[in-house]
Order: C-alpha cells, then sequence, then structure tokens
C-alpha cells in the first residue's frame, strides 16, 4: 500500500464534476470518504463547497511526518501545566480518618442479629 494521498489532491481535477460524471476510481474515493461531505451527498454541494470540506478533511488528518508534528504542537499549544502545590501532594498521602458514623464492630452485630433472626 503507498503512501496515503490528501483527499484535496486527489479530488484536484473533479470538484466541478457530478458524481455520475467522475471516473470509477475518483467516485470510488468519493463514496468512501461520503461522511467528509457530510450532511449533503457530492451533488447537493458546490464545487468550492466540495474543495473547503476536502480541505478541511486533510487538516483534521495529516498524512505526512512534518504535518502530524505541527498539528501535535498546534494542539499543545493552547494548553499550559497547571502546578499541584506541594501541600495538596502531602495531604493526599497522609490517611484520612473514615467519616463512616457507625464503627465496622456495630454494622458486624447487627448483621448477625439480622441473621439469626432470619433462620429462626
Amino acid at each position: 500500500m503507498g503512501k496515503p494521498i490528501p483527499l484535496a489532491v486527489a479530488l484536484k481535477h473533479w470538484f466541478d464534476a457530478d458524481l455520475a460524471g467522475l471516473p470509477a476510481d475518483v467516485r470510488g474515493i468519493v463514496e468512501h470518504q461520503a461522511k467528509v461531505f457530510h450532511p449533503c451527498n457530492w451533488d447537493e454541494l458546490t464545487a468550492l463547497q466540495r474543495r473547503v470540506a476536502a480541505q478541511t478533511f486533510d487538516a483534521q488528518r495529516p498524512t505526512t511526518l512534518v504535518d502530524k508534528r505541527a498539528a501535535k504542537e498546534g494542539f499543545r499549544e493552547g494548553f499550559k501545566k497547571v502546578s499541584v502545590p506541594r501541600r495538596n501532594k502531602a495531604n493526599a498521602k497522609r490517611p484520612r480518618p473514615s467519616r463512616q458514623k457507625v464503627s465496622d464492630a456495630d454494622i458486624q452485630r447487627i448483621a448477625i442479629e439480622v441473621l439469626t433472626s432470619i433462620q429462626n
């Protein structure tokens, strides 16, 4: 299998044609990538709308290594690292007392009482 070709490049000369007028291999590409042109189908869109949809699809799915790195850097560009205060880290390691109002011994005692009353 060869290198992936961007959709806009594969359809470069065919944006003006109707679906019926496309060659079989190009029509197969369009039908396979039908979700790109959703909610409209190929024939309902203008040539410009088809071109923009294909370019948007290509921008969202980079094919070359350079484009993939640029997309990754662009994605991370808007985020900043959030620092966690040291006291929060220390507090997370320290065990906290349970907020349970009923002790485990009382729960076990009541469970035994319930079981014995069911059996009798």
